[in-house]
Formats: C-alpha cells, structure tokens, sequence
C-alpha cells in the first residue's frame, strides 16, 4: 500500500469541500484499490488529499491517485475550478531508488549482512 500526496489550489481561498471524500470514491475505477482518502486543508486554498493506495507500485499509486482526482474535477461542478498542483508519494530517496531498480537475474536480490556493522 501507497500513500499518494494530491494538492488542489481550491478557488477563492476555499479550504473544504462538502462530501469531497465520497465525490473522490465515486470516481474510483474499476481494478483501482483505494483504502483510504484523507483531507488536509492548508493555507491560502490549497487541499492535500492522501490517498492510501493498494495493489500497485508506488508510480502505480501515483497515476490512480491522479486519475481520480482528474476524473472527479472534469465531471464535478463545485471543483471545476480547482485544479492539481502536484501529486507525489512520500520516500526516501534511497527507498525509491532501490525500489525502482530492476531485479538482477535469479538469485539473492537483497545486500549481504555486513557482519561488522550489522547492517544489510
């Protein structure tokens, strides 16, 4: 599972949307695993919409969260004039990179444990 991170630049300062959860479930396709959506209003009409995605990578995760997101604010008139800002997953650069690395041929993909330090 993903946490996917949507902002939204709401018109005229706004910073809610009455029953924005549902509206966004509403728009969730078929093969699309949506767990959760969470809402963080900002400053200046800015929303953050967390979405918990599940069954797919985390660039996966990023494309379904932006989907719905488009899909809702093409199709719904009180966010016609909202509009995305960005739309990213929370990682840690080192997390990502090994992540998006392919896997070697067959065999050990994991670090060996460096029995000095521990760690692997």
């Amino acid at each position: 599972m993903n946490l996917v991170h949507v902002r939204l630049q709401l018109p005229d300062g706004t910073t809610q949307v009455p029953g924005l959860k549902q509206t966004l479930l509403r728009h969730v396709s078929a093969g699309e695993t949506v767990e959760h959506i969470s809402l963080h209003p900002g400053d200046d009409g800015e929303l953050t919409i967390g979405f918990w995605v599940g069954g797919a990578g985390v660039v996966g995760s990023e494309r379904i969260a932006y989907a719905i997101t488009l899909r809702a604010l093409e199709a719904e008139p009180g966010l016609a004039r909202a509009r995305v800002t960005s739309c990213s997953s929370a990682l840690v650069p080192a997390v990502f990179d090994e992540m998006a690395r392919p896997a070697p041929a067959p065999g050990r993909y994991m670090r060996w444990t460096d029995a000095e330090g521990g760690e692997g």
